[in-house]
């Protein structure tokens, strides 16, 4: 089944089949959708304010309880002082109800919610398919003015064939981490922007004695599936040209691509120049690695590691640096990888004005974001917002920076169909192994999206 045709089923057919893979019964699909779009009509007429005595006596008495749902276990114990913030300047809200759970299990709660119609009124949501499979059960945010302050690029992610249906709180950015202490000693004065440029900090790093890389290419579907397999993308002049030609299941005859060329490069570059038994090691050694100061350069890191940074080695925070990976030798095409942290209202939510008013608060207000700015080292996708390296840290106020030279592009992770993510972390494991060699892997990458587009 196409990627496309599953999501257009909605997610509540697919839960209906009991599986993502396969379907039946076409008239379920139709009276879901009809239950789903009565739904969302219900919640509008809450939005704008046609709500019914009841409710709206309720709201007045401050009865009104929010239940919010994230995927942000780092947030945990800042939602206290988020909710307290909030309360007291909105005293028709009689309480919020954060659950934050592992993204391991957010999903599989999610739907187990859906089902037993028990959905919270604002949810944290991934763009992309995740989206698509979802959208029938969210409210559309088109008009939120809030969407004009935030960053246009991470705005547009959360825009579903002309509608908008995600609010973007943060963003991040990830690419390599750099040791500039340690570069610097090795006669590396800036952070390579180009491929010559971290070829040669390479091999000054080695000829000083220092290790260059630390991988973490046990991280399957993390590193070789959401992060970099459609990193190449990214660098060509139209990267959704591209990733609609893959998600068609065309042959793209990537063997002969020349930015999967170059990442494969980029691959050999890190495997030479890095520990040998990348394919064992998971983010959390390699971080601990990086953290003491055992090598300059970890790949497939960002902004998040702050308050590991910050908790783990105070002194590596006043030097370190984030860069994009620089498989070229054009720097305006070596753009870093960011995402955000996505927010949306369910259809069924009997508060849709109330959350969207703390949503546009949240992501928005200047003392809530200088908290989880100073709190949890949120970089507020905020267009106005100046970002102080000493409250957030220097990989942030770099990952800035790449934002505000138009330096930076949505990363593609969310679009890679999912039964491709076994398969694709084996083939780069096999690669990065010397088991196969780039065309035979390249090759087995693009006949798997082909596979998943039929």
């Amino acid at each position: 089944m196409k990627v496309r045709e599953l999501a257009a089923m909605g997610l509540a057919a697919v839960l209906a089949a009991g599986s993502l893979t396969g379907c039946s019964g076409g008239g379920a699909v139709q009276t879901e959708a009809a239950k789903m779009e009565s739904a969302k009509t219900e919640a509008a007429g809450n939005a704008s304010g046609e709500a019914s005595s009841e409710e709206s006596s309720q709201q007045a008495a401050g009865d009104t309880v929010l239940r919010v749902y994230l995927m942000k276990t780092q947030w945990i114990d800042a939602m206290d002082q988020v909710k307290a913030m909030y309360l007291s300047e909105n005293p028709q809200i009689k309480d919020i109800e954060f659950e934050i759970v592992h993204s391991g299990n957010y999903w599989d709660n999610l739907k187990g919610k859906l089902a037993s119609e028990d959905m919270p009124d604002i949810i944290q949501m991934n763009p992309g398919n995740v989206l698509r499979d979802w959208s029938l059960h969210l409210l559309a945010l088109d008009d939120m003015d809030v969407l004009d302050e935030l960053n246009e690029n991470s705005v547009k992610d959360g825009n579903i064939d002309g509608t908008q249906y995600l609010v973007p709180m943060g963003i991040e950015g990830f690419g390599i981490a750099y040791n500039m202490k340690l570069l610097n000693s090795a006669g590396v004065e800036e952070v390579p922007k180009t491929w010559d440029e971290l070829v040669t900090a390479c091999e000054m790093l080695e000829k000083a004695g220092i290790q260059p890389f630390v991988n973490h290419y046990k991280e399957t579907n993390l590193t070789f599936v959401k992060h970099f397999s459609m990193l190449p993308a990214l660098y060509m002049d139209d990267s959704r040209a591209f990733l609609d030609e893959m998600l068609a299941g065309k042959d793209m005859n990537l063997p002969e691509n020349e930015y999967y060329n170059k990442y494969m490069d980029f691959l050999d570059l890190t495997m030479k120049y890095g520990n040998q038994d990348a394919i064992n090691v998971d983010s959390n050694t390699a971080q601990n690695i990086f953290f003491s100061e055992q090598a300059a350069m970890i790949t497939d890191e960002g902004s998040w590691m702050t308050p590991s940074i910050n908790s783990t080695n105070q002194e590596l925070a006043g030097y370190v640096a984030q860069g994009a990976i620089p498989l070229t030798n054009e720097p305006e095409r070596n753009q870093l990888s960011i995402f955000a942290t996505n927010l949306c209202i369910s259809a069924t939510s009997k508060h849709a004005e109330e959350a969207k008013k703390f949503i546009s608060w949240f992501v928005s207000d200047p003392e809530c974001l200088d908290f989880m700015m100073k709190e949890v080292a949120n970089m507020p996708a905020a267009k106005s917002v100046t970002v102080d390296p000493a409250v957030l840290g220097l990989l942030a106020e770099d990952v800035k920076e790449y934002i505000d030279e138009d330096m930076a592009a949505v990363y593609l992770g969310p679009y890679i169909p999912d039964e491709t993510y076994t398969d694709t972390g084996a083939l780069f494991q096999k690669y990065i192994a010397g088991m196969i060699d780039r065309s035979e892997c390249l090759t087995g990458f693009n006949k798997l999206w082909m596979e998943a587009a039929k």
